[in-house]
């Protein structure tokens, strides 16, 4: 039998807010330029590792990391 490997994410987001103060996320219009690519002074990085289930079938919390690394 084969190991089961993570399969992994990644996306950006930001802390901007709608004027009723919900946080926009990924939804951040700021985060992309008009030709679709990511703007590259808006928002950080993140990734996102979904883990393969426990031995009992369960699923496991994903492991979000990101943020400011500089």
């Amino acid at each position: 039998m084969l190991p089961v490997l993570a399969a992994g994410t990644t996306y950006k987001t930001c802390g901007c807010r709608t004027p009723e103060g919900r946080l926009l996320g990924r939804k951040c219009p700021k985060l992309r330029r008009k030709s679709g690519s990511w703007s590259p002074t808006h928002g950080t990085w993140y990734y996102q590792y979904e883990l393969p289930p426990r031995p009992d079938g369960t699923r496991r919390n994903p492991i979000r990391r990101g943020g400011n690394l500089l």
